[in-house]
This record gives C-alpha cells, sequence and structure tokens, in this order.
C-alpha cells in the first residue's frame, strides 16, 4: 500500500522473555567503543598491561582494597571494543596480558609485603591457610573429587552466566579476586620451601592455569554473544563461535583431568620441598 510504513523486525530478547528497550541497546553499542582508540594497532599492548597493574598499584600506594573492581571493568572496556571490531584473538590476548601482568605485580608485593597483600586482596590469607594444610597434610575437603567435580562444573556454568548478564565483569571480577589469592599462596609458599623455583612452579598448579585459560577464551565469546543479543546485531560468524566454544569447554575438562591425575602428586611435591 502506497505511504505505508513497512513493519520493524523484532530483535531477539537479550534475557528472555524481557525486551530491551532501544536506549538501553543504543547505551550499550556506544559503550562498546569506548576503548576504541585503546585497542588499535599495538596499543592494546599497553592498555592491557595497564588494565593489569594501574588499579593495583593505586591500592598499594593508598593501602586500600577495591583495584579488582576496577581492572574488572577496565578490562570490559578493552573487551568490549574488541568483541565491536570481530577480533576476538586479540581481544583474548589482552585479556591474558592484563591478567598475567596483574599476577607478576600482585606476587611481588605478596612476597614483599605480605600484610599489605593481605589488606589489598580480601580473602587472600584464609586462602592461603586453607593451602598451607593442605600443602602439610595432604587432605583438605575441597579437593575431595566428590566436592571438586561438581563445584568444577558449576563454575563453568556461573562462569556462562554471570559473563552474560554483566558483559564479563563479575567474571573478571572473579578471576582478579582468584589469582590475587593464588599469587599470595604462591608468595608465602616461596619463604617456607627449600627450592623456590619448585615452589613457583608448582605452586601455581598447572590446572590452575589451564583453568584460567579456559575461562578467558570462554568469557570472552559469551560477552561476544551477549551484546550481539542485547545490540541486536551479528559480531561473529557461528563457525568461529563454535571454534571458541569447543576450545573453551575443551580446556576446562582438561583443567579436571590435570587436577584429577596430578593432584596428589603435586602436593607431595611442594610437601617434600618444605624446609
Amino acid at each position: 500500500m502506497s505511504g505505508a510504513q513497512l513493519p520493524v523486525p523484532e530483535l531477539p530478547a537479550w534475557i528472555w522473555p524481557i525486551s530491551t528497550p532501544l536506549k538501553v541497546r543504543e547505551w550499550a553499542w556506544s559503550l562498546s567503543s569506548l576503548a576504541d582508540p585503546c585497542v588499535r594497532g599495538t596499543r592494546g599492548i599497553g592498555a592491557a598491561i595497564a588494565v593489569g597493574v594501574v588499579p593495583l598499584a593505586l591500592s598499594r600506594a593508598f593501602g586500600v582494597p577495591g583495584q579488582q573492581a576496577v581492572s574488572a571493568a577496565a578490562l570490559l572496556l578493552l573487551c568490549l571494543a574488541c568483541v565491536r571490531r570481530n577480533e576476538a584473538s586479540k581481544g583474548i590476548a589482552f585479556l591474558l596480558l592484563a591478567f598475567l601482568s596483574h599476577c607478576v605485580m600482585a606476587l611481588a608485593i605478596a612476597e614483599s609485603d605480605p600484610e599489605l597483600a593481605a589488606r589489598i586482596m580480601p580473602g587472600a590469607q584464609a586462602y592461603w591457610e586453607r593451602q598451607r594444610a593442605w600443602v602439610w597434610t595432604g587432605w583438605d575437603l575441597e579437593y575431595e573429587p566428590a566436592v571438586w567435580i561438581p563445584a568444577h562444573v558449576g563454575q563453568v556454568g556461573g562462569a556462562v552466566l554471570y559473563s552474560y548478564v554483566s558483559l564479563g565483569w563479575i567474571t573478571f571480577f572473579e578471576g582478579f579476586r582468584e589469582v590475587d589469592w593464588m599469587n599470595f599462596y604462591s608468595a608465602r609458599l616461596l619463604d617456607c620451601s627449600r627450592n623456590p623455583l619448585t615452589a613457583l612452579l608448582l605452586g601455581w598448579h598447572v590446572w590452575s592455569i589451564v583453568r584460567g585459560l579456559g575461562f578467558a577464551v570462554l568469557s570472552f565469546e559469551v560477552l561476544s554473544l551477549s551484546l550481539a543479543r542485547l545490540t541486536g546485531r551479528d559480531l561473529s560468524c557461528r563457525r568461529d563461535r563454535a571454534w571458541r566454544w569447543s576450545a573453551g569447554l575443551g580446556l576446562f575438562l582438561a583443567d579436571a583431568l590435570l587436577k584429577f591425575f596430578l593432584l596428589h602428586s603435586v602436593q607431595q611435591s611442594l610437601h617434600d620441598n618444605l624446609r
């Protein structure tokens, strides 16, 4: 009919059955462009390192916590910019670089000033005490297969859910919190071990490293999927999404297998290395 307006196609709901308002969709798309200048060329390398170390350096300077939440928010903006540009490899690389640089600084702080580290890394001291008991005795309820296997599955499901509803922020925050615990534990382990290199290599459990890689791939993919549905834009092809899902879930499976088969030998080696 002449002059009639064509119907506006209905966009898929971000969280079914809630229909996301157009202004929210536009805001999310604008948000994804904020860090775009920071991810162009090699500038993303410096930006990722800054995400990992600057908030932690400020927490160290002022002796207050909160750095994990700030780093998570900054990392979210970097990843959103990469999602918008459909540069998944770059986004995952920046994500890993941010965590790696954070770990180097966190380990140095925990080694040089444990009291300060405990203040700016909430929960780290309690985690070290649990891990110390495991290294000394070889037993921890949380390391029993009947406990950690269901928890492991729950972590994967939680990573998917929380990455989707928060565009990755909750998962990134939990990631920074947990690597702070691991670095505090590793630093304390160095102080009571005969061979520091053995303590460092085994203190950062190999299954934890593989799990971190799995979180990086899966969190980025779910963030991408969430932004695509939230804004109504096609941000990646099915083949690439299938590859990232397979890689992320495969790394989580490898994490579980490594933990199942290596847990006792790692604990024994750490115990034998104690002073």
